[in-house]
């Protein structure tokens, strides 16, 4: 096991207030931007972090993305 860490995508949800679209929905987009920026698999990833103030808990928007062993 290696200790080197890369972050090779990013990915934003366009800010503003967005109908219907909750904050664990709006961050789900956001990994999903930041994979196709990186060219990458969500099921490729072995780690995943998440930080917001405003969107619950955003550890649990794997959760989102169809992945629970993460």
């Amino acid at each position: 096991m290696s200790d080197d860490v890369a972050i090779v995508g990013i990915g934003m949800h366009p800010f503003g207030r967005h109908e219907g679209v909750s904050g664990m929905e709006q961050g789900a987009a956001a990994i999903r931007t930041a994979c196709a920026d990186a060219n990458v698999k969500w099921a490729d990833l072995e780690f995943a972090f998440g930080g917001s103030v405003a969107a619950g808990n955003p550890d649990s928007m794997v959760s989102q993305m169809g992945l629970t062993g993460l």
